[in-house]
């Protein structure tokens, strides 16, 4: 266990929150609350663990089934809640709010949002899909062709800021965590990703990068764990996430100093979205070149 993970331990087991027969027992109610990330979690427990109850709400009406009510009713019958860490006071699973609801019975996630790996890509939030990096090709559409911005894009012309990008998502991810995860992931990221890929999307992680939050839940909720290594093919199979639609460059490559290759397919994905991109920055009335 890391130093991170025993310190986050240390402060859970002393406030009291997970003090419960049922945890010792090893059939306790468990109530996961989050986005798709979270989901893989309470999978991995639930597989490890078959004498819990495992329950899963997503926390968004733009993702899986929202029920709210039911929700908050499983949360205050559980004897553990995971939840992910919300830092806006008006939501309805803000942090504060789920404490109370749980009775300082719960676990906090964090939110794993990486980018950077894509020059450009397609991320959906709020129910509306929208093209990260696209403002950094906002001036040259305004400047010349659609053509020649695509393969000035192709060769690397434009400064997209990859490395600029991803440096802020991990220590945003760093500065959200310390305001009350239990569970720590930025430091993994920042360490691991230039020797094995950590993502398949923005909000998207590798098994590799679940698996090392889960190791930590479990070991705050005592819980058992299968490595995700020692996982067979088809249970292996189900923590994966989907694969964004994204410009995985060798440019992106070069400038992060990755030691993996770019995606196979980046010049075709590179293409279709710098055409979306034209097309976006026409549709709001932007300037733009045929």
């Amino acid at each position: 266990m890391t130093e991170t993970t025993q310190a986050s331990t240390q402060q859970v087991t002393e406030s009291g929150g997970l003090a419960s027969p049922a945890i010792a027992q090893g059939k306790a109610v468990v109530t996961f609350l989050g986005n798709c990330q979270v989901n893989k979690l309470s999978l991995m427990t639930k597989l490890d663990n078959p004498n819990y109850k495992v329950r899963f709400h997503t926390i968004t009406e733009f993702w899986g089934t929202f029920q709210p009510e039911l929700a908050e009713k499983e949360v205050r019958e559980a004897d553990i809640v995971v939840c992910q860490l919300v830092l806006s006071p008006g939501y309805v699973f803000f942090h504060e709010k789920v404490r109370a609801m749980s009775r300082d019975r719960v676990v906090f996630t964090p939110y794993v949002y990486i980018d950077g790996f894509g020059a450009l890509e397609v991320v959906s939030s709020k129910g509306v899909n929208r093209v990260q990096g696209m403002e950094h090709l906002v001036g040259p559409m305004a400047e010349r062709p659609r053509g020649q911005v695509v393969q000035r894009f192709l060769q690397n012309e434009y400064d997209m800021k990859v490395g600029e990008r991803f440096r802020r998502s991990v220590d945003e991810m760093r500065y959200r965590e310390n305001q009350g995860a239990d569970v720590k992931i930025a430091d993994y990221i920042a360490d691991t990703h230039r020797e094995r890929p950590v993502a398949y999307a923005i909000n998207h992680p590798l098994p590799h990068v679940l698996d090392h939050m889960y190791a930590q839940l479990t070991a705050l909720l005592g819980a058992k764990r299968v490595p995700y290594e020692e996982r067979g093919h088809f249970d292996s199979g189900r923590l994966h996430l989907p694969l964004a639609n994204r410009a995985f460059t060798p440019w992106v490559v070069e400038e992060l100093g990755l030691e993996y290759p770019h995606d196979t397919h980046w010049y075709s994905s590179s293409v279709k979205l710098a055409v979306m991109v034209f097309n976006r920055i026409r549709q709001q009335g932007g300037t733009v070149i045929d």
